[in-house]
């Protein structure tokens, strides 16, 4: 919308966010399921259209290789191993994504959860490829444009009069699909599962636990600037650090470590990775980022919680 329409990013983010909140509070999961459905379509088939575009206009993979640093073809990308893997842990993460729990189990039975599963990654495999070439397109064509928004703007200019339009309705629909995703569960977090247990079940406090959340998420991007690579890296590398182990613990070995002893060890890990993330480091300390900090306190505790239960 800032892009489009220029204005301040506050403004725009609650308009949006506003928007959001009313197809939700009036469907709910319905909605949400449905809206995201409708929007699925249209994401996918505004990236292919930008590579498909791409390749016909401006050449293949010969173009990027004339035109990119070595880097960009390279299995690292120019970052270190170390770096590279905390973006594969917080990938991980979706592990311990509410999201990702919530579509299982309200799934019609297992086998339609797993097929789902299996569907899903393959198309977001394919999905990741048009966008990480579309980019690529993008800071070949135009290398001086701002990053942040370099993929929309040379879309626009790659695109004919017609298929602008179907981009732009895809890269509302991601953003769009993945508010209201978020928002939903986590209004149903605080109305269902940390609320008191009179207000369980309630649809006044389910609409108020959706309210909240948007007026902390507006706050909480304003924090972060509307980096959106600092919002994964941050919260996802508390989600892979605090969570995924001792989720997993609880999936390979039950009974193993009690919830009180599984709540510990994830708010140990929360208190660690944060104090690591705020104290002055140097030398080699600088160089270990804090989501290894964190999946490191996560285990020993788990380690020592285990046995202890034994």
């Amino acid at each position: 919308l800032q892009t489009l329409f220029g204005g301040t990013l506050l403004l725009n983010m609650i308009i949006g966010v506003f928007f959001v909140v009313l197809y939700s509070l009036w469907g709910g999961f319905r909605a949400v399921v449905y809206s995201d459905l409708i929007q699925f379509f249209v994401m996918c088939i505004g990236v292919v259209v930008v590579l498909w575009f791409s390749i016909l206009n401006i050449g293949g993979i010969d173009f990027l290789t004339a035109n990119l640093p070595d880097t960009h073809f390279s299995l690292l990308g120019g970052e270190t191993i170390a770096a590279t893997l905390v973006w594969g842990f917080i990938a991980l993460s979706t592990l311990v994504d509410p999201n990702f729990y919530h579509r299982c189990f309200a799934a019609k039975d297992s086998r339609t959860a797993k097929k789902g599963i299996i569907i899903s990654t393959m198309i977001w495999f394919c999905f990741d490829i048009c966008t990480t070439l579309g980019a690529m397109y993008a800071r070949a064509s135009m290398p001086d444009l701002d990053p942040s928004n370099a993929y929309m703007v040379y879309a626009l200019e790659v695109l004919p009069t017609g298929f602008k339009g179907l981009f732009l309705a895809g890269i509302l629909a991601t953003i769009l699909s993945t508010i209201d995703s978020y928002i939903f569960i986590a209004g149903t977090t605080l109305s269902f599962d940390l609320a008191p247990k009179r207000f369980k079940d309630k649809t006044g406090a389910h609409y108020l636990g959706i309210i909240l959340v948007s007026v902390i998420s507006v706050f909480m991007a304003l924090l972060f600037e509307g980096d959106i690579k600092s919002v994964w890296k941050t919260l996802g590398s508390y989600s892979a650090s605090c969570l995924l182990f001792p989720v997993l613990m609880g999936y390979l070995l039950p009974n193993k470590i009690s919830d009180n002893n599984f709540f510990a060890t994830c708010l140990i890990g929360v208190i660690v990775t944060t104090v690591w993330r705020s104290i002055d480091r140097t030398g080699v300390f600088l160089m270990v980022d804090e989501l290894y900090i964190g999946i490191l306190t996560t285990m020993i505790c788990l380690f020592l919680f285990k046995k202890r239960a034994i």
